[in-house]
């Protein structure tokens, strides 16, 4: 047998290793049988694999009908927002009014100091 130094140490750290595991306490394997077969454990396991187990086509009647209802409230959503009350829509218009001058005013100061830089 001609092994090389390495492969010795290798051998021997192997041993070594192996020596010096630490063995699981004699219940544990037990435990965790029990706890696999618990309710805890199995009734999620259950819920996914019944979920797989839907068909395609009732998939895809879940999701026609979940775009509908998106479509449906969106639809409401637009009817009602044509229908504000008039002293409502003057407020907004109040709010908005500002906002757009005071975006006018920096843009028109941005054009004049990027025109300072051109001359």
């Amino acid at each position: 047998m001609n092994r090389t130094m390495e492969e010795l140490s290798i051998e021997e750290l192997i041993e070594f290793a192996e020596g010096d595991l630490i063995t699981a306490p004699h219940y544990l394997q037990d435990n965790i049988i029990q706890k696999s077969q618990s309710v805890q454990v199995q009734l999620p396991m259950q819920i996914e694999a019944h979920a797989k187990q839907i068909p395609k086509k009732m998939q895809m009647f879940y999701y026609t009908m979940k775009v509908s209802i998106a479509m449906v409230c969106t639809l409401i959503l637009l009817f009602v927002s044509t229908n504000i009350p008039t002293g409502l829509q003057s407020g907004l218009k109040a709010i908005a009014n500002p906002i757009s001058e005071k975006a006018d005013r920096l843009s028109e100061s941005m054009s004049e100091r990027s025109s300072e830089w051109d001359e």
